[in-house]
Parts: structure tokens; C-alpha cells; sequence
């Protein structure tokens, strides 16, 4: 379970529906877009809280949904990620590897993490290049997108994961809100506080 749990969670983005962006009407899309091509060699910190469901546990019908908080520090080669319960009481510590994988801190203990193993885990390729893009609401080229009136990224679709996106006044760039789904997976953050040097 706790697999499925950071899985879905490492997915993000984080954060809709299943529907698809193809269905939008064509004057949605932008003239000038402002989201920029997805980079990862940005610092960033940020703090949220997070809603993750799930439409299925393998084998289970009953659908799971898990609440808490999120630290997350970005950089060069390395992200990190705490987790905890609503209360402020630890889950987890996932730190990417710059080798590739991840170190996973839990109940005192470490475990690497390949990233074929996570795969296997979880079920499903995780999309670990375009994570910190996303969070900013930046994508990659081929992502299909939906801008709103500040030319703000509203809605994307990249590598299969629907994201959308909410602002918490008309003059912010980062998002308060991130909604990422991909089939039976959502993940929503409510992001609370942006720190970028």
C-alpha cells in the first residue's frame, strides 16, 4: 500500500478528470503562452497540503484516499520530499538519487529505491523528468495546454497525466492549486507556500 501511496503521489502532479484535452474547443488555446519548457536545474521549496485518491487498490474495489502535508525542496539532480499526516506527524522522506532511484527513510529505516523497482511497485512509469515543470506549471513541447486569461497554464495534458491548475489572484505565476490524474490516480495539492531564491 505505501508503495501505491508514494507512487501516485511522485506522479503528479500532482492533480482532473479523464477527460481529454482534445475534446476542448479550439478558441480555449493561447496566442502567447506563458508557460516556459519544462527545466529542472531550478531551486525551489514549497509547502502543501495534499488529497490523493485512488479509484482502485489492485485487486480491491473500494477506493482508497489519503490526506497530509508535503515539504518538497527542488534542485539540480536532486528532489526531496516529506511527507506527513494531517497533524504534522512524519510518514516518509523519498530523496532522489543522482544515480538515479531513490533513498526512502520510513519507521527509522533505509531502503533504496531503483527506478525500474518503483515502476514495478507502483505500476505504472512515473513521470519523474517532468515533475518539477510541473509543479511550476511549465510543460514539455508536446504537451497539448489550456491557458487562461493572464496566459496562465490552466490545463495540460503531458505523458498521459491531465493537469490542472488554479492561481490564488490574478497577479500570481506560480499555482496555489495542482490537480493531476492519470486513469484511476488523482493527486491534488493545495500549495500553501512557494519559496524560489
Amino acid at each position: 500500500m505505501i508503495w501505491r501511496f508514494f507512487g501516485t503521489f511522485l506522479s503528479l502532479a500532482v492533480l482532473l478528470s479523464a477527460c481529454s484535452l482534445s475534446t476542448m474547443p479550439d478558441n480555449t488555446l493561447p496566442v502567447a503562452p506563458f508557460a516556459l519548457s519544462a527545466t529542472g536545474g531550478e531551486v525551489f521549496t514549497l509547502d502543501a497540503r495534499f488529497s490523493l485518491t485512488l479509484a482502485s487498490e489492485r485487486g480491491a474495489d473500494t477506493p482508497g484516499q489519503f490526506f497530509g502535508r508535503l515539504f518538497w525542496r527542488h534542485e539540480a539532480g536532486r528532489d526531496e520530499w516529506l511527507l506527513s499526516d494531517p497533524f504534522g506527524q512524519g510518514i516518509a522522506r523519498l530523496v532522489s538519487q543522482p544515480d538515479g532511484g531513490f533513498m526512502l527513510e520510513q519507521g527509522g529505516k533505509e531502503e533504496f529505491i531503483g527506478n525500474e523497482a518503483l515502476e514495478d511497485k507502483v505500476g505504472f512509469l512515473l513521470p519523474l523528468a517532468e515533475l518539477a515543470a510541473w509543479a511550476r506549471a511549465r510543460t514539455g513541447p508536446g504537451a497539448i495546454v489550456e491557458y487562461d486569461a493572464s496566459g496562465r497554464l490552466k490545463r495540460a495534458r503531458e505523458s498521459g497525466w491531465l493537469l490542472t491548475y488554479r492561481y490564488a489572484n490574478d497577479a500570481d505565476r506560480l499555482p496555489s492549486q495542482l490537480e493531476a490524474s492519470l486513469e484511476e490516480f488523482r493527486l491534488k495539492l493545495a500549495i500553501e507556500r512557494w519559496d524560489i531564491p
